[in-house]
């Protein structure tokens, strides 16, 4: 006869994970309960109960596992023989793989970052005046452009250096390269690596000064619209560096510039990067733009256009930068002091006029005031003036 299952052993059967096909409170019987007289515990109580249920955990456990379904959305999502075989050919096609199926890119990828300790190396900064003769240019100059490509930081410094020897003492060896000497140059300017640099200007500096008007022509190539081509571009980039020592350096290099430049052309150059919207490019152009026309005369400056350096003061003299509005300054003096030398005769005449119409109460313009408001109008003329009183 069964004997009826509690099913508070059903329950714990269920909360020992005892999982047993068919009903979960019907467990197989076991020898115990077929045979009552079977061995009892120390209470009297019979120890069928718990033989059996791990009997039929034993039964459960060997059971073979039934597959899991697969669900036909993931089937979809396998790709096809086809597309497989596509993809494939198209990693082939690109390099990424090989025909065996290996990666080809694995072989021919150097590592990222270097292994090892970097090696201390001392970077001499030589003066111009000490720079020495090689003893075969020719030979130095046909290696040159590859030096300057090297991937080494203390080649690239060794190629500079390298490049202000020709430049100095060899110049008719460095001349024909000019136009690939100086995009090179320019790219190292941009190195992140300070004594490269450092170096870079002092190569540009030398440049200016040894071929002075023959570099006009690569030192603005392609203006601020193209910064990556153009050496002043990148000069004024770094001289708003925050780096103490690079702003030095770069300032050296762009006196160089101004004073080996015709002023001329150094202001056409300029004048593009006074709205530049980097504040502390402005700045640094203005700073430019002042050496430029420092070094014109008045009749030089009168010649050039009195009005285009004035509105380009005007449009610096309330700058947020204070290179920026300095340099205006200095500029709008220079330009008051090129047309009152220009008008003096007229400007002496005028005052006599004045002193004539003491009975006129209304204040009439000084030669520079009005000047001023025919060029830039009421607003600009405005602070002009105030900045030049």
């Amino acid at each position: 006869m069964k004997r009826a299952r509690n099913p508070d052993e059903c329950a714990m059967n269920q909360g020992d994970n005892l999982t047993v096909q068919g009903d979960p409170c019907k467990v197989p019987k076991t020898s115990s309960e077929q045979n009552p007289s079977g061995p009892k515990d120390a209470e009297g109580n019979g120890a069928g109960k718990q033989t059996g249920c791990i009997n039929g955990a034993a039964n459960a456990s060997a059971s073979p596992l039934q597959p899991m379904a697969v669900n036909e959305a993931q089937e979809a999502q396998q790709p096809t023989a086809k597309e497989a075989a596509a993809a494939k050919a198209a990693r082939i096609r690109l390099g990424l793989e090989k025909d065996d199926g290996t990666l080809a890119l694995a072989e021919q990828a150097p590592p990222k970052l270097p292994s090892g300790v970097e090696r201390k190396v001392d970077i001499e900064y030589v003066a111009s005046a000490d720079l020495q003769r090689l003893e075969h240019p020719k030979k130095a100059a046909e290696g040159l452009l590859d030096n300057l490509a090297a991937k080494d930081w203390v080649a690239q410094c060794d190629a500079l250096n390298l490049t202000r020897q020709l430049a100095v003492h060899h110049k008719e060896d460095c001349h024909p390269l000019l136009a690939k000497v100086v995009p090179a140059v320019t790219k190292l300017v941009k190195s992140l690596r300070s004594s490269v640099c450092k170096t870079a200007m002092l190569c540009c500096a030398d440049l200016f000064t040894v071929f002075k008007e023959a570099m006009v022509e690569f030192v603005d190539v392609g203006g601020p619209a193209k910064p990556a081509t153009s050496l002043l571009c990148q000069l004024l980039l770094r001289a708003a560096n925050d780096k103490q020592f690079v702003v030095e350096e770069t300032q050296r290099t762009l006196a160089a510039l101004s004073s080996s430049i015709p002023p001329l052309v150094t202001i056409q150059m300029a004048v593009p990067y006074t709205k530049h919207r980097n504040p502390k490019v402005r700045g640094k152009a203005a700073v430019l733009l002042v050496s430029a026309v420092g070094r014109m005369s008045n009749g030089e400056l009168q010649e050039s256009g009195l009005e285009a350096l004035l509105e380009v003061a005007a449009g610096l003299v309330t700058d947020s930068m204070p290179d920026a509005r300095e340099g205006a300054r200095q500029v709008l003096g220079i330009v008051k002091g090129a047309f009152l030398a220009g008008r003096q005769t007229e400007g002496k005449e005028e005052e006599e006029d004045v002193e004539e119409e003491e009975e006129d109460s209304e204040p009439r313009r000084t030669p520079w005031q009005e000047f001023c408001h025919k060029a830039l109008g009421a607003g600009k003329a405005k602070a002009v003036v105030k900045a030049t009183q």
